[in-house]
């Protein structure tokens, strides 16, 4: 699969960071809160109904519809669908220099990838304007000739690299001879851009430079590298170029000379950098260009295939909202739609899920303690709803502790010694969850009397 925008599969690595990162903040805030709701009951198992699978499930869905969306703005593709293209503009003609010394990284990452983001930049931002492109070292090849067709050049500059020509050195002769054979054939206003580091110029350069003089085609000149430091050259795996005498072989911006051949033909001269490209300055030069009708042209345009990945990653957001972080039990699920449907509906009030509540615990129903669980989150900023809900749990946890205290009793004295410990242990922890709901109870409403 192929992208129109590949460079943005970068950004992956970065979100699935973030992503992890809001998971761990949420986590300590979750705690957090967690404490100064639950205190002590915290540590309690049956104080949360959670489920910490669940939890990651969801985790992973949302790192996968990030991951989606990311190749989404990529924009795949398979294949091209062909159409006719009829254009007004400017015939633009890029040398590109692909010798060694564009490897070196005194322009981050390297002058190399730094010059191809900026011709991408400079492509997309054209309008009906025709790009071709000449690479160029010790020898010239036309790479892509004069074409509007956005998606092929932008592929033609993805693989311009130093092995396009193995023989070394910066002849720029032969480009701009092959430059001028590429507009013959051409009939809108034309003009050069050379993206270079102008470093061992080699060829007959002012014969070259007086060819565009006498067309009036301008050259609008991108330098790359530093004119006063030095850089050394990588090799492709690893280390350093060094010359024959074993020194460290070292390539420096070349920038007089190619100022002089930006002046020489009426054009511009550019020092690209990480932070002033200069793309701007050159698609000012270039719209300054008078536009003509251009020859009729095939144009490919992808076929995307984003709508695949935007569509898998609605489906997940559709997984990842109505999967809850609850334990899945089958006996849970009737006692939790005589809870819930009526909250959808929104035909219950926390005054009255607490009446509920407190008539199914006179009337010994288990329910009672969701009722009130509920009456408390919805109670949110009604201090007597949620003191009376706190208190009658309290009450509800102190009666089943004495139910198991007696159960220890008739263990005791029948001398089922492991069920009485394991009653009394039962009974202990229902008195210390009472004293909790009592806490909580008074902190929230401690000028209301207790209730049942």
């Amino acid at each position: 699969m192929n992208f129109v925008h590949p460079q943005l599969l970068y950004l992956a690595l970065p979100v699935i960071l973030s992503i992890v990162a809001l998971k761990l903040h949420a986590r300590n805030r979750r705690k957090k809160m967690l404490l100064q709701l639950l205190g002590s009951s915290l540590s309690d198992p049956a104080a949360l109904k959670l489920s910490h699978a669940k939890r990651n499930i969801r985790f992973a869905l949302l790192a996968a519809i990030m991951l989606l969306l990311v190749g989404v703005a990529a924009r795949p593709y398979r294949s091209f669908r062909v159409i006719p293209h009829q254009t007004f503009g400017r015939d633009i003609l890029v040398l590109f220099d692909v010798s060694k010394s564009m490897l070196s990284n005194d322009v981050a990452p390297s002058r190399m990838e730094h010059a191809k983001y900026l011709l991408r930049e400079i492509v997309e931002k054209s309008g009906g304007d025709r790009f071709g492109i000449v690479a160029f070292a010790g020898r010239a090849f036309l790479a892509c000739p004069l074409t509007a067709d956005k998606t092929t050049l932008l592929q033609y500059i993805d693989e311009l690299s130093p092995e396009s020509i193995p023989i070394g050195g910066t002849d720029l002769e032969r480009p701009i001879k092959l430059a001028l054979e590429a507009f013959e054939a051409a009939a809108g206003n034309q003009a050069i851009l050379l993206v270079t580091d102008g470093d061992e110029l080699s060829g007959d350069s002012a014969a070259a430079i007086a060819k565009l003089k006498a067309r009036h085609i301008p050259l609008f000149v991108v330098g790359l590298g530093d004119p006063h430091i030095a850089s050394p050259i990588p090799e492709a795996n690893g280390g350093f170029i060094r010359t024959k005498s074993g020194e460290l072989a070292t390539s420096r911006l070349n920038e007089d000379k190619l100022q002089a051949f930006a002046r020489e033909t009426g054009g511009i001269y550019i020092r690209s950098t990480v932070t002033n490209p200069g793309i701007s300055q050159i698609a000012a030069q270039i719209n300054r260009l008078d536009k003509s009708q251009q020859e009729a042209t095939n144009r490919t345009i992808p076929y995307d295939d984003f709508p695949f990945l935007l569509a898998g990653a609605l489906l997940l957001m559709l997984i990842y909202l109505l999967l809850g972080e609850r334990p899945f039990k089958w006996r849970t699920i009737a006692p939790g739609v005589s809870v819930f449907l009526p909250l959808v509906l929104g035909a219950v009030t926390p005054e009255e899920l607490y009446n509920q509540a407190r008539e199914k615990q006179l009337s010994n129903d288990k329910e009672s303690a969701a009722l009130y669980e509920q009456a408390i989150k919805m109670g949110v900023g009604n201090s007597e709803v949620r003191g009376k809900s706190l208190f009658n749990l309290g009450v509800g946890c102190h009666q089943t502790a004495e139910q198991t205290l007696q159960k220890a009793f008739e263990s005791l004295k029948s001398q089922q010694l492991d069920n009485a410990q394991k009653d009394l242990d039962n009974a202990l922890k229902s008195v210390n969850d009472a004293q909790e709901y009592y806490r909580q109870s008074l902190a929230d409403a401690p000028d209301i009397p207790n209730y049942l």
